[in-house]
């Protein structure tokens, strides 16, 4: 590492060092939990026991008060077994909690750790409020305490004197050091159990008429009953407990029961024979059965029933003490001091899948790692001859055939000598804290991702150093950070500051919130931004208290906010001028109409009333195109026909178009085309109506007399069209909006102009779909303004050889015809319209009396309304086309729909012809004389 370059070797250091600390961190938590486990293995009663936990979890969890509260089915609620630091008071609030009460009782009913992070505010805790005031306890958790099969026995809380949740380190060991209580209390119970039971085996055993001696691998006697004494010639169990068997009972050892005790130990075997032996003076015939016991052997002479039981007595101790090494979660083992292991807890066969036979003695080396297992066995002989505790971190392989880093901490069991009689061991599985650390490195990267997405940022404020400590993310936020609020409030628009800092001065003084929005300067590219200060006072450590809040950034929401309500003014102002643009033709033509319903009306004024009807029934239209048009690009429902379209020949169709309202204003048209080929993909009717859209602005917009230019251009792989006009021109602050929808320019009270400012902002979507652009300049009001399109050039395509059309046949023979609407004026002035042009027409007002008048007579078409009330246009059409007949008329659609999905449902009713209301009268009598 020395050879490393610093800016290389300290951020390796640094992160060895972190690593070092944690781990550090983590052996000390283990040996805490070791020293608690040797402190309860020590302890005599259940409430000691109890009361080590607790002071274990307060040490741990950094707080100091707490009680545990275990369940009695007398008093029907959860009663104090234990507690720490708290008051008398609070004790007998606290004696007998009710199930469900708070969340001691909610933890207990539930079956799961409640958490109240704030009692000032949590509702949970809205009873126990004055009891968390009297105490100084701003947080709460509750875990409950289970027996080994889930049942619930009582609750362990702890009070934090500051509102907080638990750090994953804190939980963990909260949880590991609960679960101990849940054995402890059960094995206290089988302890009471065992001492009532040996109490009773003691009477039973003193009220036997036969004699039992129980000796250990020694032959020292460990147990004689009163009956043995008797029988033997003692008088007391300490004449006899103790001694070896030889030296209480000289020239045993050579006598055959002698010879079948020591074969009994050897071989292990159970025996029975008949002995005798002197006893004050005299031969005494015992009958003994000698078994082995453990380490040793039980004798049991007259009586067998002593045997028995002292071999379940001594089961039960073995059970016991294999019960309490299996409470613990972690894997563990005992080994005698020259380190040979003879007992596994269960949790070795159950995380190995090894049995005993597989693992005894130095067995365990198998399912160590190859790489590792040289080094642990080396240090685990240093401990073995050194007598020194063994730490080490290592992997295990698991019966799923992966391993996994173990802590592994051994300890010497030393007698009262100082002498090692055994070697106790723990491999504590690590990788879940690992995988913890990891999450949590995930979390705080998430949580920095989080913050910046949202852009906001976190922040604490020492009222008393007027430090301030923000997140990381700070910089990208507001363009840099500070170490003082003095220097961040410097940064905010002087003209709310004084607003924030009176929001911040009164919530100092009684600890509460504040809100305020704020515009600061960013100092790194001095734009304008609007941030949400957010923040909550807290009661700090000393005398002085700290401010923690959030700053967001809402400038998008606000210019949201006020584009929503500009969107809304442009909306309202939408609707004034469109009932204005419908009230305009809709004058003329009520005029006009009154003016035919009048007696004597010439018939040249009946002319020049059908032209006002007509123009300005095509000026209705019109507008409600555009109507039309803007909500299917707007809802994405335009389907183009693209193709190879020549940009001349858009240019020569749109001024074609335009040119009656250029010669009607008198302007003066200039078109400049490139020479160059200028082909484009794109729809060609689309792309005239964004040419004609275009002109048609520059020719209303520029006062009589004035000059439009047109030109068309080729820069490399575009193709540009600019319409340039010395017209009213476009005002600066308006120019950014010239495309939104809706929007016009200054209005006047004349409206001279007309129009619903949809077009400029159709263009911009129809060439959004051209994958194009439009943009607009202006020097400003009554200088002119011209508009730009941009479209992307494509190869010229190869000329089509010439095609043959048929010439149209006009003015054939008149037809029989079936009108069909269910609006009666509607279907009654288009059947008198087609008998004016020399057609024979029947009208009818709903889908019956058109199937009668079809079955009754002959038709070359049937003109239908889709929208009829009883059957629709497309179920009568289906009707008729299943109808017999020798000569099939042909089908008109008449509708009010006219987007392209309408038109493909009329042609799969048999529709050949699909027209807009209001119908194009020339193009629908070009139509039938097709037709004829």
């Amino acid at each position: 590492m020395d050879d490393l370059a610093p800016a290389t070797r300290e951020p390796m250091q640094d992160s060895i060092q972190q690593m070092q600390d944690e781990l550090q961190q983590q052996v000390v938590d283990w040996q805490q939990l070791h020293a608690l486990s040797q402190k309860i293995l020590r302890s005599t009663t259940v409430h000691e026991q109890l009361s080590l936990v607790l002071k274990a979890v307060a040490d741990f969890v950094r707080c100091e008060k707490g009680i545990v509260s275990l369940y009695d089915g007398m008093q029907n609620g959860l009663v104090t077994q234990t507690s720490l630091g708290l008051s008398e008071p609070s004790l007998a609030q606290l004696a007998c909690i009710a199930i469900g009460d708070g969340a001691c009782g909610l933890a207990y009913q539930d079956r799961r750790q409640v958490v109240v992070a704030d009692t000032e505010t949590d509702p949970l805790y809205a009873k126990y409020r004055e009891f968390a005031r009297q105490e100084k306890i701003r947080a709460v958790i509750s875990t409950p305490i289970s027996k080994s099969n889930g049942d619930p026995l009582g609750v362990l809380s702890v009070y934090l004197e500051d509102a907080r949740r638990l750090d994953a380190r804190e939980a963990r060991l909260l949880d590991i050091c609960v679960s101990y209580i849940g054995p402890l209390i059960e094995r206290a119970a089988v302890e009471s159990e065992l001492r009532r039971e040996q109490d009773w085996s003691r009477q039973l055993l003193e009220s036997i008429g036969e004699g039992l001696i129980v000796m250990d691998r020694n032959f020292r006697v460990l147990q004689i009953n009163t009956e043995g004494l008797r029988i033997t010639g003692y008088r007391h169990p300490s004449d006899v407990v103790g001694k070896i068997h030889w030296d209480a009972w000289p020239d045993t050892e050579n006598l055959e029961s002698g010879k079948a005790y020591k074969r009994v130990m050897n071989e292990r075997v159970a025996i029975a024979l008949e002995q005798r032996y002197p006893v004050d003076g005299r031969d005494v015939w015992f009958d003994v059965h000698a078994y082995p016991t453990g380490d040793g052997i039980a004798v049991l002479f007259r009586d067998i029933t002593d045997k028995v039981l002292s071999t379940r007595t001594l089961m039960e101790s073995e059970r016991r003490l294999h019960l309490l090494a299996n409470t613990i979660p972690q894997l563990a083992w005992m080994a005698n001091p020259d380190g040979h292991i003879h007992w596994y807890n269960d949790r070795w066969y159950e995380y190995t899948g090894k049995r005993f036979e597989d693992l005894e003695g130095w067995g365990w080396q198998s399912v160590h790692h190859p790489d590792a297992v040289d080094a642990v066995t080396e240090r685990w002989k240093e401990s073995i001859a050194t007598g020194e505790t063994f730490q080490m971190t290592f992997p295990l392989l698991g019966a799923d055939g992966k391993f996994r880093p173990f802590f592994t901490l051994v300890s010497p069991l030393r007698d009262a000598s100082g002498r090692i009689t055994q070697w106790f061991g723990s491999n504590t599985d690590v990788s879940p804290l690992r995988e913890a650390e990891q999450a949590l490195r995930n979390s705080e990267e998430r949580l920095q991702e989080g913050l910046s997405a949202g852009q906001l940022a976190v922040w604490e404020w020492d009222l008393e150093t007027d430090r301030i400590e923000f997140s990381v993310n700070a910089p990208v936020l507001f363009g840099e950070s500070w170490d003082t609020a003095t220097e961040a409030f410097s940064r905010v628009h002087p003209d709310d500051l004084p607003s924030l800092r009176t929001e911040v001065e009164a919530a100092v003084p009684q600890l509460g919130q504040f809100r305020r929005v704020v515009r600061m300067i960013r100092p790194d590219n001095g734009a304008l931004i609007w941030i949400d200060f957010r923040g909550k006072v807290i009661k700090g450590d000393g005398s002085f208290n700290v401010v923690r809040g959030i700053c967001i950034d809402v400038s998008e929401r606000v210019r949201a906010e006020d584009n929503l309500t500009l969107a809304n003014r442009r909306k309202d102002e939408f609707l004034a001028m469109l009932a204005h643009e419908l009230r305009n033709p809709l004058a003329p033509i009520s005029t006009a109409a009154q003016l035919l319903l009048r007696a004597g009306v010439s018939e040249d004024r009946v002319r020049r009333s059908s032209e006002i009807i007509t123009r300005q029934v095509n000026h209705m239209t019109s507008l409600v195109d555009d109507l039309l048009d803007v909500s299917r690009v707007t809802r994405g429902l335009v389907s183009l026909h693209p193709e190879a379209v020549d940009v001349k020949a858009v240019v020569h169709s749109a001024v074609e178009q335009i040119r009656p309202l250029i010669e009607s204003r008198h302007h003066t048209l200039t078109v400049q085309l490139t020479a160059e080929p200028s082909f484009v993909m794109g729809d060609r009717t689309r792309l005239v109506q964004i040419l004609a859209n275009l002109l048609n602005n520059a020719a209303k917009y520029t006062p009589q007399g004035g000059e439009v230019d047109l030109t068309a251009t080729v820069e490399g792989g575009k193709v540009r069209l600019s319409v340039t006009d010395n017209g009213t021109g476009i005002a600066e602050e308006f120019l950014p909006h010239v495309f939104d929808l809706f929007a016009q320019g200054e209005r006047t009270p004349d409206r001279s102009q007309g129009g619903l400012g949809l077009g400029l902002s159709l263009v911009k979507s129809l060439m959004a779909l051209h994958s194009g652009d439009v943009a607009a300049t202006s020097a400003g009001l009554g200088k002119g303004s011209t508009f730009t399109l941009t479209l992307p050039r494509i190869a010229a395509p190869a000329s089509p050889g010439a095609q043959s059309v048929a010439p149209n046949e006009q003015g054939g023979r008149p037809l029989s015809l079936l009108v069909v609407d269910d609006n009666a004026d509607a279907a009654q002035t288009l059947g008198d319209f087609l008998e004016a042009v020399g057609h024979q027409v029947i009208v009818v007002n709903d889908a019956n009396a058109a199937l009668t008048a079809y079955t009754t007579h002959s038709f070359d078409a049937l003109i239908l309304d889709i929208g009829l009330p009883d059957i629709n246009g497309y179920e009568l059409a289906r009707r008729i086309k299943a109808m017999p007949k020798d000569a099939s008329p042909a089908l008109i659609a008449l509708t009010g729909y006219g987007q392209e999905h309408d038109k493909v449902l009329s042609r799969a009713a048999g529709f050949d012809f699909h027209f807009v209301k209001p119908v194009d009268s020339e193009e629908l009598v070009s139509t039938l004389d097709h037709l004829s």
